[in-house]
């Protein structure tokens, strides 16, 4: 037997929960024997009222259930029909929660010839005053907060409106935290084809007025870049580097092989050798020369030496004044 479910206050009548065969019969008029699975309970919704489910086996219905409603009067043993109905169960695929018209729309979503109402008591907007229903007598005091002149137009933007489109344009493509805004080096607060806005909204936002910008004609935040800046200055031109040129020509071959840490480590002999065979080429060449300043003969035993070669030469009969 199928499961019952009761509440503390509710019990399936015995006769009622007896129904079952009598719930699938019922179900067999309408929908075909293939399309109704096993028996899965049966779920008393009020005194003598209780409701047969029975699993769905249609695979565009996975997880419903087939119900079939019955009951009898107190005092009959009969069992009745009132209704059978498909319901979905736990896991059963659904579609969206059903929303009005007015929840639906997003942005975007209107096209060419569509017509989108605006309600009477849209928050975002207020009567648009024309001036003529205020005098100079009245005190400014009573004037609506944010009053502004309408000009023509039966209701103007609200304070929450203002808002409102102030969050949402700071926070789409134009804003400053969109990823062009981030990589921009200057802002374009201080852009020349930034065109400003009056209003409380032109305190953070204007219109772009560069064609080769991507927001061209669009309200941008004063706060917002772009590559396209009035004042964006040229890269500096790149460095030219000359590649590296190895004369693999060479008659002596290129040695490409990595040296491994001992040869690194090792004395280089033959570089030793040359080393010390022109030292002491260097040596042989100098050998001649004094070095230092006692090298030198001595400038007393100079002079004596030369005193002694005068008396020594004749002077061939020629008297010299001493």
């Amino acid at each position: 037997m199928a499961p019952v479910t009761e509440s503390a206050h509710l019990v399936v009548d015995p006769q009622l929960a007896a129904a079952v065969e009598l719930a699938r019969e019922v179900l067999t008029q309408d929908i075909s024997n293939d399309a109704i699975g096993e028996h899965l309970e049966v779920v008393a919704e009020a005194e003598l009222v209780a409701t047969h489910l029975f699993a769905c086996n249609n695979p565009g219905y996975v997880g419903w259930r087939w119900a079939v409603n019955v009951t009898r009067v107190p005092d009959s043993d009969v069992v009745t029909v009132n209704e059978t109905v498909l319901l979905p169960g736990n896991g059963s695929l659904l579609s969206p929660q059903w929303l009005p018209w007015d929840e639906r729309v997003k942005a975007g979503d209107l096209g060419v010839g569509d017509v989108l109402p605006t309600a009477p008591d849209d928050p975002r907007l207020l009567p648009g005053y024309t001036g003529v229903d205020l005098d100079d007598t009245e005190d400014d005091d009573l004037k609506p907060l944010g009053w502004e002149l309408g000009l023509g137009r039966v209701r103007v933007l609200s304070v929450e409106g203002r808002e409102a489109a102030a969050d949402r344009w700071a926070a789409g493509d134009n804003g400053p935290d969109s990823p062009i805004a981030k990589s921009a080096t200057d802002q374009c607060s201080t852009c020349g084809f930034l065109i400003a806005m009056t209003g409380p909204l032109g305190r953070a936002f204007g219109l772009c007025a560069n064609e080769f910008s991507p927001s061209d004609g669009s309200v941008v935040a004063l706060d917002h870049g772009c590559g396209a800046h009035s004042e964006a200055e040229p890269e500096p031109p790149p460095i030219v580097v000359v590649d590296l040129v190895v004369d693999d020509l060479s008659p002596d071959g290129l040695d490409t092989e990595e040296l491994t840490d001992a040869e690194l480590e090792a004395p280089d002999e033959a570089l030793i050798d040359s080393i010390e065979d022109e030292a002491a080429e260097l040596v042989a060449e100098v050998s001649d020369v004094p070095a230092t300043a006692d090298d030198l003969p001595d400038a007393t035993e100079a002079s004596d030496t030369n005193d002694e070669a005068n008396e020594t030469t004749p002077n061939d009969g020629v008297e010299t004044t001493p």
